[in-house]
């Protein structure tokens, strides 16, 4: 307390000693539209993968995936070259 107390002066003296400034932040010219980017949310599945139904969902789809792709005639001709071209495909979507 004794040193909060020897304190309190020179706080004092230091703000009467400081010169003051304003600053005025009022713009008064409107604001366009123009400036401002929609917020969207991001796409969330319809499910939580970390509770049981939501697994089960997951691994459906993935099942359904998997099938999809193996029933397909260009991935039974040649597994990898489909392979290369699913990837290529993912990387230009991604970028």
């Amino acid at each position: 307390k004794e040193r909060k107390e020897q304190l309190k002066p020179k706080i004092k003296d230091l703000l009467t000693s400081l010169p003051q400034e304003t600053i005025n932040l009022v713009t008064t010219a409107p604001r366009s539209r123009d400036n401002y980017i929609e917020a969207s949310k991001p796409e969330r599945p319809d499910f939580n993968p970390f509770k049981i139904t939501g697994r089960l969902k997951l691994i459906h789809m993935e099942r359904a995936r998997f099938t999809q792709v193996l029933n397909n005639e260009q991935f039974r001709k040649s597994p990898f070259a489909a392979l290369k071209l699913a990837i290529g495909q993912n990387l230009d979507s991604s970028a």
